[in-house]
């Protein structure tokens, strides 16, 4: 037993990475060499220089996939953010720099092209999105933004609403606050700290007099889950009620 513990401390003298993050279905992670992050495949080859910054705690721990690797729709397993002197960018899954290393803020995907936001007076104010050519489409003038397949939930003076992928303001930012799924067409809203269901045509669903709702989508159907007074109901994508 005393040979077989020495002989593995032996071993482990001699691993050659500071830290590799878990693969995750992928076929390429972050490996952390000397205090540096780079890029290496299945087989343990680099595909980058470990030149970025050591980020193996906050991908594990405080940035998920929000900040981490990116889990959004068929950019899955294709972009990495990562980090360079402190400035944030994005390489491909073959490591390869897709948005170069010189934004304050991670680097957002949305489809194939990119959103950046910029620091103002310590608030997300400005921004722009860029494609993968690095054209610019459109300037941002919003406090934030959070992507998904079919749209984006832009936020301005602390009000939500609705950018959709031609880039048009389809919804003011007037609704308190906006909720959906990656490619849900119904979306909860609060208004004056009620809930209700819209849209993105801004049609109303449900109105606007419930504790809470929540948007499920099951086998293409969508299902309205509404609270009012402690109790519960069930209602279609017609806004009629069926328990």
């Amino acid at each position: 037993m005393t040979k077989t513990y020495k002989k593995t401390l032996n071993i482990s003298n001699n691993f050659k990475y500071d830290h590799i993050l878990n693969f995750e279905d992928r076929e390429y992670t972050v490996a952390v060499l000397n205090g540096k992050s780079g890029l290496i495949d299945i087989k343990g080859n680099p595909l980058t220089e470990f030149i970025y910054d050591d980020l193996s705690e906050e991908f594990e721990y405080d940035m998920g996939y929000e900040f981490g690797w990116v889990n959004f729709w068929k950019n899955y397993d294709k972009y990495c953010r990562m980090r360079m002197n402190g400035k944030w960018g994005l390489l491909d899954r073959n490591g390869n720099v897709v948005v170069d290393f010189n934004y304050s803020n991670p680097v957002q995907e949305w489809g194939e092209n990119f959103i950046i936001m910029i620091n103002k007076d310590d608030f997300l104010t400005t921004g722009f999105i860029m494609d993968k050519y690095k054209n610019i489409h459109l300037e941002l003038n919003f406090d934030d933004i959070y992507p998904r397949i079919n749209y984006a939930i832009v936020v301005k003076d602390y009000k939500f609403g609705i950018l959709n992928n031609d880039l048009q303001l389809i919804i003011d930012c007037k609704y308190d606050y906006l909720n959906g799924g990656d490619g849900y067409q119904y979306l909860e809203a609060t208004l004056e700290s009620k809930y209700g269901v819209i849209d993105l045509e801004e049609n109303i669903i449900l109105d606007f007099i419930y504790d809470s709702v929540t948007v499920e989508k099951l086998n293409n159907r969508y299902i309205f889950k509404a609270e009012l007074n402690n109790k519960s109901a069930l209602f279609n994508e017609k806004g009629e009620r069926i328990a």
